[in-house]
């Protein structure tokens, strides 16, 4: 061999090197315009904001388009409301409480999304850095409610999903932090 052919086949080594540290770089940008995306789409939501309103506030008053009657009504809501909303059979709702659930629905069904993205492998753990906060309220005690409806109410994939991020992903996430 001499010392051409050397010289070219280290050339196209580099290439290929270079190709796959690109290909690598690409791929991670991708994930992470991916994952600001989607919380951007979670977080714009109103049905999301809603939901997350409500996790904020034990009692609160507002307005809201209905979907389900395409009319503004106004919910005054409680944690009761918010029991009955999910634990109640659907037939046996009034407006304000189904309108409570749909809020919910939604909020569950965002979520799932991004249990789905992260068990698929597509989101890592640290990507969910964005919605710690409200993971973290949905692990507490104040949302057995909201947990036992997800149980027959997702695909699921939600509470399988909050006992790995109780048991790693949290750590993960607060390790990503400090």
């Amino acid at each position: 061999m001499n010392c051409l052919e050397i010289v070219i086949k280290l050339i196209g080594l580099g290439a290929i090197l270079f190709a796959v540290y690109k290909y690598s770089k690409d791929k991670k940008w991708n994930r992470a315009e991916s994952s600001f995306q989607f919380y951007n789409d979670f977080d714009s939501k109103l049905e999301c904001k809603l939901a997350m309103f409500m996790l904020d506030n034990h009692e609160i008053d507002f307005s809201y388009k209905s979907p389900l009657s395409d009319e503004v009504i106004k919910i005054k809501y409680d944690l009761s409301k918010r029991h009955n909303a999910l634990s109640k059979k659907e037939e046996g709702l009034n407006n304000e409480e189904a309108n409570i659930r749909f809020i919910f629905d939604v909020y569950i069904g965002y979520l799932e999304r991004i249990f789905y993205l992260h068990k698929s492998g597509i989101f890592k753990s640290k990507d969910l850095f964005f919605y710690k906060y409200w993971l973290d309220k949905l692990i507490s005690d104040d949302c057995k409610d909201i947990k036992e409806y997800a149980k027959g109410n997702s695909c699921g994939l939600f509470i399988p999903f909050l006992r790995k991020y109780e048991s790693g992903i949290q750590r993960s996430i607060k390790s990503f932090i400090d």
